[in-house]
């Protein structure tokens, strides 16, 4: 396992409050989020199932975009799926494939 970066000792150091994450020097983001079980990702992002069985994905936040994919998934076969950024209700998907209605998902 790595060292803790030195950003992360100084502000241990003076005590500040400011959340600071803890990922050692020499990892990389992506292994830390996958190695990381919680639903929120320390980054901003975080995990959502869908409540529904399929769900459009539009191009953009909104009814009006263009429906460019679905998620298909059973209530026995739900995947988790990461949102990046927050628009009018609607949750960008990690995996660049558009928008989803947030209404329809719980973390």
């Amino acid at each position: 396992m790595g060292s803790v970066s030195n950003k992360a000792k100084k502000a241990a150091i003076q005590g500040t409050d400011e959340k600071v994450d803890l990922i050692p020097e020499g990892n990389t983001m992506e292994a830390y989020k996958k190695n990381n079980d919680s639903l929120h990702i320390h980054d901003g992002s975080y995990k959502v199932i869908t409540t529904c069985d399929v769900l459009d994905i539009k191009a953009g936040a909104g009814m009006d975009f263009k429906t460019v994919g679905q998620i298909r998934e059973t209530a026995a076969n739900k995947k988790t799926h990461i949102i990046v950024e927050i628009k009018n209700g609607w949750g960008r998907l990690s995996d660049g494939k558009g928008w989803i209605a947030l209404a329809y998902t719980k973390r």
